[in-house]
């Protein structure tokens, strides 16, 4: 699955088409474009938003 910054809409539709099975109703998306428009740190955001150490937090390039 090939994401991109063109078009945010067209990227979450190419996930809700994944069968994600049991987690299907638990997995949350985040774009790291929107985040940075809204000045919102992406690391400190989840660390906040899931209760979690920092050192749990893992990004995928």
């Amino acid at each position: 699955m090939r994401f991109d910054e063109r078009n945010p809409l067209e990227q979450l539709n190419k996930v809700k088409f994944v069968d994600w099975g049991e987690f299907s109703n638990r997995v949350k998306i985040y774009f790291q474009d929107e985040l940075d428009f809204r000045q919102i740190d992406p690391t400190q955001f989840l660390v906040q938003e899931f209760a979690v150490d920092i050192t749990a937090i893992q990004f995928v390039d």
